[in-house]
């Protein structure tokens, strides 16, 4: 059966447009009922802490991309909450070959736009990050480009080099603001969203964003959090997976 391709490339679209609005704050109504992770008042403990956030992005093919940061953080209370500072330790990428310079375009980037960060007495995000310099990496996404377009790749490869980098220089800009507001003292163990979504091409899409988290064993503060988000348009979806952990350093 001959496969319309410009049906598929709308379509595409349309997935990395509804995946974009997916990691943008929007209302959800929570599921009735939910567990309530924090029982008690935040108290994150003194001294430095390890905070890794792992992200898993399905390609179109079927293929994923992983990248794992790791930064080190300290909660220090000041007169309107807590100021929360961090420094990236390390960052870790995983692509599949023909991607690979890519890869390792992500692992030089250092994420410097996530801190310092402002948290309500409660533990609530109230401000994060700071503009990030986004000099270095689009002199390194534009060389990249150039490679795309000089390498001998595969056309399926091509688009998936394309799709890639578009995913990582998205994912450079704002992050603090795509965070959970109480990423850190999750209100609810478990949630569960839906929220469709009018596409240009008049097709529905609807984005589906599954949570679940735990506290330490004090109860004080995150120990792991996990977020999934699930696009989808007709019968295509992609799916991203997020997870958060908190721990002594």
């Amino acid at each position: 059966m001959m496969v319309n391709s410009s049906s598929n490339g709308s379509r595409r679209q349309c997935l990395r447009l509804i995946a974009g609005a997916a990691l943008l704050p929007f209302a959800l109504d929570i599921q009735a009922g939910a567990a309530r992770a924090a029982t008690a008042g935040f108290n994150p403990p003194g001294g430095k802490m390890v905070l890794l956030r792992n992200v898993q992005r399905e390609l179109a093919d079927g293929a994923m991309i992983a990248v794992q940061r790791r930064w080190s953080i300290e909660f220090i209370p000041d007169s309107v909450g807590f100021l929360v500072t961090g420094q990236q330790l390390s960052a870790d990428v995983s692509a599949p070959p023909a991607l690979e310079f890519l890869a390792q375009l992500e692992r030089e980037r250092v994420e410097s736009g996530l801190f310092p960060m402002h948290l309500s007495p409660q533990g609530v995000i109230t401000g994060a990050g700071s503009t990030p310099d986004s000099t270095q990496f689009n002199r390194a996404a534009a060389l990249a480009k150039d490679h795309i377009a000089r390498a001998k790749l595969t056309e399926g490869d091509e688009q998936a080099a394309q799709r890639m980098l578009a995913s990582l220089q998205q994912s450079t800009a704002h992050l603090a603001s795509k965070l959970p507001h109480d990423l850190f003292f999750p209100k609810n163990a478990e949630w569960h969203g839906e929220r469709d979504i009018a596409l240009p091409n008049g097709e529905a899409g609807k984005i589906a964003i599954f949570f679940n988290a735990r506290l330490c064993a004090d109860g004080g503060v995150l120990a792991h959090a996990e977020r999934q988000i699930v696009t989808t348009v007709g019968i295509t979806s992609r799916t991203a997976h997020e997870t958060w952990s908190l721990s002594l350093a």
